[in-house]
């Protein structure tokens, strides 16, 4: 399951989804990849927005086999974006089963992800090796301000005298992995906002409305998950920078093992 839920998600509501977003991937969905072991599967469902019919992302389920039997093991959103390629650092604690943490780097700017599909590449060992993934934020703390002076009046750098004559400030890319060795590893970073798309899905009897927002970040474009009905998005509008607290998703079904595939 997605290690949070407050960027479109109210606690009360989450059973519900997951009820609705299992029966509609399992009737509605198609076979997407099988692990190498045959053990594990994924099922996709595409994510259209209800007003324009426009595909924006999808859903998986992650299926076990166990004793002939598919049980319901995860399952997980993606927002759809350009793959990057990224190089996996280290595997981290929160690690398992369902899915994989690692820290990664990307342009020399390190952040944690959280895989989605990651059996969808048939390599048991991805630390210290380069992967194509696709990238959306799901963001459960945000602040916005007005500008990256704004943000960087807050600090008290030292002066330029005690510098040799350098002005230190953050910079509207600045990104960095927290809480590594915690089950619930995140990434915080800034970034610039360049678009904006209020998003209304139907999954079952569910009907999820948040705005994706398309930001400049130290992954180039990255679209962040964030609801109006969890976060105080009055003043958001382009050009604004955002202070952002999220979960990485990194699709593997991006680039996957060509065996990996289910042919439907």
């Amino acid at each position: 399951m997605p290690t949070r839920y407050e960027s479109y998600l109210k606690e009360e509501d989450k059973f519900k989804l997951f009820n609705d977003l299992v029966n509609v991937t399992m009737k509605n969905g198609f076979p997407a990849y099988v692990s190498r072991s045959q053990k594990y599967c994924m099922a996709s469902y595409p994510l259209e927005d209800t007003k324009t019919k426009e595909v924006f992302g999808e859903a998986f389920t992650l299926l076990k086999l166990k004793n002939d039997n598919y049980n319901v093991l995860d399952f997980d959103l993606i927002i759809n974006n350009k793959a990057k390629d990224i190089q996996l650092i280290r595997r981290l604690p929160a690690s398992g089963e369902k899915n994989e943490h690692y820290t990664a780097e990307h342009d020399d700017a390190r952040f944690v992800i959280e895989t989605v599909n990651r059996y969808a590449v048939w390599d048991d060992n991805l630390e210290g090796k380069e992967a194509k993934v696709r990238l959306s934020a799901f963001a459960f703390r945000i602040k916005i301000y007005d500008s990256i002076d704004e943000y960087n009046g807050q600090f008290k750098f030292p002066e330029p005298e005690k510098t040799g004559g350098k002005n230190i400030s953050f910079s509207e890319v600045f990104t960095m992995p927290k809480d590594e060795e915690s089950k619930t590893p995140f990434t915080y970073f800034l970034g610039t906002v360049k678009d904006i798309k209020d998003i209304e899905a139907k999954i079952g009897k569910t009907t999820l409305d948040f705005s994706i927002i398309m930001v400049d970040s130290f992954a180039g474009p990255l679209p962040v998950v964030a609801s109006k009905k969890i976060f105080d998005l009055k003043d958001l509008k382009k050009g604004k920078l955002l202070e952002i607290s999220a979960d990485i998703k990194a699709d593997f079904g991006a680039d996957p093992t060509p065996s990996a595939i289910i042919k439907s």
